[in-house]
């Protein structure tokens, strides 16, 4: 273990360490099945909510339409996502038979991640944690979401 700095007793610093070192475990996991950590997120979306649109996955994710775009396109070229349009000008997302399967793999390949990487927590602090994240989360989305 490195030696102590002034930065470690900061929640928000340890809450970003934390987040790279479990963003880079699931990476390596999500490798397995050729997706990266956004594509996988995307087609959870996709899985729980067909139809959803270009712009609706990217207010869901926080991620700009000029990268949606490509992002999608190729969960499209890989026969993963098609598109039908809607209302005239939208796409609407849904998965193909092979993107259910890979959405599958994906979903239990998160699950397993979760389960192994915060197995150093017992039952109440894990389910405390991922409490008090929820409040910071709600919390300040609406104070971002008043301020765009």
């Amino acid at each position: 273990m490195p030696k102590k700095t002034k930065f470690d007793d900061l929640p928000g610093y340890k809450m970003r360490r934390v987040s790279l070192l479990s963003m880079a475990a699931l990476s390596k996991a999500l490798a397995d099945i050729e997706l990266r950590v956004t594509e996988a997120i995307v087609l959870l979306q996709v899985q729980d909510e067909p139809g959803l649109t270009l712009s609706e996955i990217g207010r869901r994710l926080d991620i700009k339409r000029a990268n949606v775009t490509p992002l999608v396109g190729g969960l499209v070229e890989r026969n993963l996502v098609r598109s039908e349009v809607k209302d005239g000008r939208s796409q609407a997302l849904f998965l193909s038979e092979v993107g259910e399967d890979v959405a599958s793999r994906a979903y239990s390949t998160i699950l397993h991640h979760e389960e192994t990487f915060f197995q150093a927590l017992s039952g109440d602090k894990l389910t405390e944690l991922t409490e008090s994240l929820g409040v910071l989360w709600t919390e300040h989305s609406k104070a971002r979401d008043t301020n765009n």
